[in-house]
C-alpha cells in the first residue's frame, strides 16, 4: 500500500514539474533551461513567475508529491 501511494505522489510531483517546465520554456527558453537545470530558480519561477489558472493546487502537487514520493520511496515511514 506505501508503494501506491508513493508511485502516486511522484506522479503528481512529476506532472506539476511538466507544468512548471512547459510554462518556462514558453515564456523564454532560458528560463526553462534554467528550470530545468537549478532547483534554486526553479523554486523563484514557481512563486514568482508561474501562472496558471491552478496554480495553488499545481503548487500542492509539486511539494507534497516530492515529499511524500521520496519519503515513502526511500523506505523512511515504514
Amino acid at each position: 500500500m506505501l508503494t501506491f501511494i508513493s508511485g502516486v505522489g511522484a506522479i503528481a510531483w512529476l506532472i506539476a514539474l511538466i507544468l512548471f517546465l512547459v510554462d518556462a520554456f514558453q515564456k523564454e527558453w532560458w528560463k526553462g533551461l534554467l528550470c530545468l537545470l537549478c532547483w534554486p530558480y526553479q523554486v523563484y519561477f514557481m512563486f514568482a513567475e508561474f501562472q496558471h489558472p491552478r496554480k495553488t493546487q499545481v503548487l500542492v502537487a509539486y511539494w507534497l508529491g516530492g515529499l511524500v514520493g521520496g519519503v515513502l520511496g526511500k523506505g523512511l515511514l515504514g
